[in-house]
């Protein structure tokens, strides 16, 4: 897994979830079949030590989009009390630890109340039209 910051969406895990899920509202799949789709798609990070990130990002995208489940919320909470996720900053930050703050920050979102149910609709696809050229001469 790639990191560039400490923050929720720092990494190539939490960006991937997020964009994944909303990629498959956007396209018309209801909630629980998007969530379906994310956890199967994610089935290989859920069992591993990269799980935290996982849930953080499903939370925050559903609790930010009005869809937050109480599985997903108490999953995030759950790792959030063990520090998931910490560890992969040890090594760099030994004393002060900005991945906590982070948590902190995210704990904080899922404690306030959800924004409003977004809706989606679904995308038209995108048509592209071939444009012709006449051999024409101008007099």
């Amino acid at each position: 897994m790639g990191f560039w910051s400490a923050s929720l969406f720092g990494n190539d895990i939490t960006e991937d979830v997020r964009d994944t899920y909303l990629a498959l509202l956007k396209d018309g799949t209801s909630d629980e079949e998007a969530y379906q789709k994310v956890l199967s798609e994610y089935e290989e990070v859920i069992q591993s030590d990269e799980e935290p990130f996982f849930w953080y990002a499903l939370a925050q995208t559903q609790w930010k989009i009005g869809r937050l489940s109480e599985k997903v919320k108490n999953k995030a909470f759950y790792f959030i009390e063990q520090k998931g996720g910490a560890d992969f900053f040890e090594d760099e930050f030994p004393r002060n630890n900005p991945w906590l703050k982070t948590l902190q920050k995210l704990k904080t979102t899922l404690e306030s109340e959800m924004k409003p149910y977004k809706k989606f609709r679904k995308a038209k696809p995108y048509v592209t039209r071939k444009l012709v050229m006449h051999d024409a001469t101008i007099k």
